[in-house]
């Protein structure tokens, strides 16, 4: 898929964070794509699979485990629409048309004794409505940027 507008990975949502989603703009409007632990698990076993093909050493194989997360993001400029939303059940579209308010919030936690920064995205639309929540820090500026260029919210 070669629309890929902006890609935000990694939103959690849920009872303690319990899903997790990237967030992939296109023009036609934002898919949630659930990120499974047997997607997890497959990409780590592809980068384990291709550093012993390889012949790395340990720490090499350590490596290409932890970038494994980055073989998830490339799959979606090799797959179509269709087969990302199909992937898993808790995939989701939502039309441009239907959307009907986003909201980006910054946050900052610094409770016992360490600070962490994560940025909150609320998506409303006529069926739903759903708030991710980024430990990544965003830069909510551009987010909101994209979000006005995109869709005009």
């Amino acid at each position: 898929m070669d629309n890929v507008l902006a890609l935000f990975p990694g939103g959690s949502t849920g009872l303690f964070g319990s899903k997790v989603y990237d967030v992939v703009l296109i023009p036609e409007g934002i898919m949630l794509v659930q990120l499974t632990r047997e997607l997890t698990n497959e990409a780590i076993k592809k980068a384990k699979d291709a550093s012993e093909e390889r012949k790395e050493g340990f720490f090499k194989k350590m490596a290409s485990v932890m970038s494994s997360g980055y073989s998830l993001l490339d799959r979606y400029n090799e797959k179509t629409k269709e087969e990302i939303l199909n992937e898993t059940p808790g995939n989701l579209f939502i039309p441009k048309e239907s959307l009907r308010k986003i909201k980006v919030s910054s946050n900052t936690n610094s409770s016992q004794g360490t600070s962490s920064d994560s940025t909150v995205i609320k998506i409303v639309w006529n069926e739903g409505k759903i708030k991710l929540t980024f430990r990544t820090d965003l830069n909510e500026r551009k987010v909101k940027r994209v979000f006005e260029e995109t869709f005009g919210l």
